[in-house]
């Protein structure tokens, strides 16, 4: 028989994920985060840090390694002090700093708890908005009592509100 063939190579290291300009960032930048950890806490074998940074890029290429900017260098600066947290942001405003990462360290306690059903169904509800409960049930097949119960234990209205005020704040950058 033939041989088997090579195995795929390693994933990379570091995701780059550029959002648009600042007018946008707050209706994007961390609710799409909250989906990306969601979607990471709904595989129980995977886990994840993210270490925002929020600035210009001065130079765009292709390798992440040779791009420039003070989003780049806020980046990171925030891994490298990462520590046990799970979720970082790092601006050229330090207050505004250290209490959105405040929030976001109260947030993680949370989110770093949910079990994969309980993330696929605040994925879901991040993903659709505009279902209601019922709605969200259906497209799930799941009972309309499971579904509030999972976003009840997942803290989903108080990060709905988190969601809110980060949107809030970093419109002042």
């Amino acid at each position: 028989p033939p041989p088997p063939p090579p195995p795929p190579p390693p994933p990379p290291p570091f995701l780059m994920i550029r959002r648009p300009p600042r007018s946008t960032l707050g209706d994007t930048l961390f609710p799409y985060t909250t989906l990306f950890r969601s979607v990471i806490k709904s595989n129980a074998a995977l886990d994840v840090r993210i270490a925002i940074g929020l600035g210009e890029c001065s130079y765009d290429a292709d390798q992440i390694t040779l791009a420039n900017g003070s989003a780049f260098i806020h980046s990171g600066t925030a891994f490298d002090a990462i520590k046990n947290r799970t979720l970082v942001l790092q601006s050229a405003n330090e207050q505004l700093d250290e209490t959105l990462n405040l929030v976001l360290a109260l947030a993680s306690l949370t989110m770093d708890q949910w079990p994969p059903v309980t993330a696929q169904i605040v994925k879901a509800r991040l993903e659709e908005p505009q279902l209601n409960q019922t709605e969200l049930s259906q497209k799930l097949d799941k009972a309309q009592s499971a579904i509030s119960k999972a976003l009840s234990r997942a803290g989903y209205d108080e990060i709905y509100s988190m969601l809110q005020y980060y949107t809030k704040k970093i419109e002042t950058l």
